[in-house]
């Protein structure tokens, strides 16, 4: 049975200025009739300046919470049983208890629940959840092993970049003034990966030669991301739930695009190597020029979804390294090591990958294939004995020297630029601008501000 209230509790006196949230508090127990939480605040909100109650009107009935909204916020925030019990210090046998609405959680627990899950409390009361909840709709892929603790890191890293990039477009709708992206969904691989590989360049005003005399692999992907950025493109690094600790490998996800002529939203996970994020920054590109997005690095199920993505690997590959080039390696006639040491200095050189060369080698047939399996292996035992992650060592190369400008390099300059102009013109709240930046509020100023590299200048 759920809590039974007296009228007098659920009736909020005309001067009462208290949050809706602790009104939602005093409502445990209880379910609204509407579909989603918006219409409850909503009408909640009128409740109170008509100085009556959701009750009174007869559209709050007394019941248990629907379990199955339990169960969709705790998957929502990507959280085990175990480990959201143990969040809310309260038995898993009892979590499960309440999920299968056995039980019916306590105001105390429902508040914890909303504080764990990240939800207001009003969520729980809607009735039913959402439908699975709306699938993304620019995966390139589905997300095979679904249920893995990897996956679900990975839909909330991609619902929170959606949730920020509607807010990017609700303050764009207030500007008169704002530009459209007019190349999105303007090329068909028809035309070869040439084609598009030149369109790029030339939207750009960048070839390969260019990002080769850069001083740095730093210096090239800062270069390209700029002139991506002047274009009106938002580049994010991302790759970590800071909420949750949750750190989000490669080979899960390399690199994700949300299509919209207005704001397109480049995200790359910044816990692959730095000539990764230049490869996955021109791929994405190739994205948008196509007018499809998704998810690179998921297994895809769909043949013409995994024609799209290698096509658009082909693309990046022909734009960073041209097959002209290949034939200056001359690797006929050298041992295993020698080639891959070419291998090795070429693309320190060119700024690029090695396994992206290997791969360039591959496809041109430079080397009989045995030979090339061997060179391969080769590369990959070098990988592994001299790979050591640190995205620290990454963002020094970038001239960041303090946590906050970790911030601003994952955030990108193009994003923080409009951020602040928004919050100029009134097109964003500080909330809602906090929101974009994923911070919190009082570091808005902060976080705005030069970056450390700019101030000692």
């Amino acid at each position: 049975m759920g809590t039974q209230l007296s009228l007098m509790e659920l009736t909020p006196k005309p001067q009462d200025t208290g949050s809706l949230l602790t009104l939602a508090t005093h409502l445990t127990g209880a379910w609204a009739q509407p579909q989603t939480v918006s219409q409850v605040e909503e009408q909640t909100c009128q409740a109170l300046i008509r100085g009556t109650s959701l009750r009174d009107e007869g559209m709050i009935k007394i019941n248990k919470i629907n379990p199955r909204v339990m169960v969709w916020a705790r998957e929502m925030a990507a959280l085990s049983c175990d480990k959201a019990a143990q969040t809310m210090g309260i038995r898993p046998t009892y979590l499960a208890a309440i999920e299968r609405g056995d039980m019916n959680p306590s105001r105390d627990q429902l508040a914890r629940m909303a504080r764990s899950y990240e939800r207001p409390i009003l969520a729980f009361y809607i009735q039913e959840p959402p439908s699975s909840d709306e699938p993304l709709q620019d995966f390139r892929a589905k997300v095979s092993a679904r249920n893995t603790e990897q996956c679900q890191d990975l839909e909330v890293l991609l619902r929170d970049l959606q949730e920020r990039h509607n807010l990017i477009g609700a303050a764009l709708q207030k500007d008169q003034g704002r530009l459209h992206v007019d190349f999105v969904g303007t090329a068909c691989m028809d035309a070869g990966e040439s084609a598009l590989c030149s369109l790029i360049e030339n939207q750009l005003g960048l070839t390969h030669q260019d990002i080769r005399k850069a001083q740095s692999m730093a210096q090239a992907f800062n270069m390209v991301r700029q002139r991506v950025e002047r274009l009106g493109i938002h580049v994010m690094l991302s790759g970590h739930i800071a909420r949750y600790h949750a750190i989000l490998a490669a080979r899960i996800y390399r690199s994700f695009s949300i299509i919209d002529s207005d704001s397109p939203l480049i995200s790359i996970n910044e816990n692959g190597e730095m000539a990764d994020w230049l490869f996955a920054l021109i791929h994405e590109l190739a994205h948008l020029w196509l007018g499809a997005s998704g998810v690179a690095r998921l297994s895809l199920d769909d043949p013409t979804e995994q024609l799209l993505d290698n096509y658009c690997d082909d693309v990046a590959s022909e734009f960073l390294l041209p097959r002209s080039d290949l034939q200056n390696l001359e690797l006929q006639g050298h041992t295993t090591l020698a080639q891959r040491d070419r291998i090795l200095t070429a693309a320190a050189t060119w700024h690029i990958s090695p396994k992206l060369l290997a791969y360039r080698i591959e496809q041109a047939g430079l080397i009989p294939i045995e030979e090339w399996r061997h060179l391969d292996h080769c590369l990959d035992e070098w990988w592994r004995t001299h790979h050591r992650q640190n995205n620290w060592v990454a963002y020094e190369s970038l001239a960041a020297k303090t946590e906050s400008d970790i911030d601003r390099l994952r955030l990108g300059q193009g994003l923080l630029n409009f951020t602040k102009n928004a919050l100029l013109k009134r097109q964003l709240t500080p909330i809602q601008a906090a929101q974009v930046l994923a911070t919190k509020p009082r570091n808005l100023s902060h976080l705005l501000s030069s970056p450390s590299w700019e101030a000692q200048r």
